[in-house]
C-alpha cells in the first residue's frame, strides 16, 4: 500500500501531472479499501503514530515500529521505480520559493488534520467502514492542493524519505526536518482526538465485557422494577405507569 501511495506520488510530481492531487489521493483511497482489512490500512508512519499515540490498543509501540519500518523500505523502492520509469529525479524535497518556518507550519497543521481525520473516522467503535477511505483520500487531495506549493504537500515521512533520496544527494537531509514534524503532527493528532472523542476513551470503567456488564445492570433494574409490586398494588393505574416508563429504557 505504501509502495503504490509513494509511486503515484513520484510519477504524478515527475510527469507534471495537472491531477496530480485528485490521483494521489485515489490511490491512497484504492489501497485502503484494497488492504484495510489485511494491515489496517498503515501507509504513513505519522498516522501510524497518531494510532499508536491514542493508546487504545489499536496498535501496540512494537507493532507500529515494525510498521514504521517496511513503510519507509517501500518509500525507498517506490523511488528507485518512478525514477526508473521517468528516466527523472527530485530537485529537492523542499520547494525552493518556500523557507523552513513556512514548510514546517504547513506539514504540521495538515499532517495532523490527515491523522486526526483517520482515527475520527477509521479506529473509532462505530466507525462507517464504507466511507472512511472516501474521507481519509478526499483529506489528502485537499492538502495536496492547499500546501502543495508551499511544502510540496507530503504529509508523509515515507513519501519524503522517496523524495529526499532521489533527488540531489547533498539535500538528502531534508527528510530529518520533514519527518520530524509529520511524526509531529501525528503525536499531535492523537491529543486532539483525545480532546475531541472523550468518549473513545470512557469504556475502561465497564469491564472486560462491557455488553455483559450492561446486560447483568439491567437484569439488576428489573428486579428493581419488580419490586415495585410490595409498594404498588399491581394491575393499578399507577403500577401500568411506573413499567410503561421503565421498562422501554431497560429493553434498549
Amino acid at each position: 500500500g505504501t509502495y503504490m501511495l509513494v509511486l503515484t506520488v513520484g510519477l504524478n510530481v515527475l510527469t507534471k501531472s495537472v491531477a496530480g492531487a485528485f490521483s494521489i489521493s485515489a490511490s491512497l483511497m484504492c489501497m485502503i479499501y484494497a488492504l484495510g482489512t489485511v494491515s489496517g490500512a498503515h501507509f504513513n508512519p505519522a498516522v501510524t503514530v497518531a494510532v499508536v499515540a491514542s493508546r487504545r490498543g489499536k496498535c501496540s509501540p512494537e507493532e507500529g515500529a515494525k510498521y514504521i519500518v517496511v513503510q519507509l523500505a517501500a518509500g525507498l523502492l517506490a523511488a528507485r521505480t518512478y525514477c526508473l520509469l521517468t528516466g527523472d529525479t527530485f530537485t529537492s524535497l523542499k520547494p525552493a520559493g518556500s523557507d523552513w518556518t513556512q514548510v514546517f507550519i504547513a506539514e504540521l497543521i495538515w499532517t495532523a488534520v490527515l491523522a486526526f481525520i483517520v482515527l475520527s473516522v477509521a479506529t473509532v467503535q462505530s466507525s462507517l467502514s464504507e466511507y472512511f477511505g472516501l474521507a481519509i483520500g478526499l483529506c489528502v487531495t485537499v492538502g495536496g492542493c492547499a500546501i502543495g506549493g508551499i511544502s510540496g504537500g507530503s504529509l508523509n515521512p515515507a513519501v519524503s524519505l522517496g523524495i529526499a533520496s532521489s533527488g540531489d544527494l547533498r539535500a538528502v537531509w531534508h527528510f530529518i526536518p520533514y519527518a520530524f514534524i509529520e511524526l509531529s503532527a501525528g503525536a499531535m493528532a492523537a491529543g486532539l482526538f483525545y480532546v475531541t472523542q472523550p468518549s473513545e476513551f470512557q469504556t475502561e470503567w465497564m469491564g472486560e465485557d462491557p455488553a455483559a456488564e450492561v446486560e447483568e445492570g439491567a437484569g439488576v433494574l428489573m428486579k428493581e422494577v419488580s419490586g415495585l409490586d410490595d409498594v404498588v398494588p399491581e394491575g393499578s393505574e399507577a403500577a401500568f405507569k411506573a413499567e410503561k416508563l421503565i421498562l422501554p429504557s431497560v429493553q434498549k
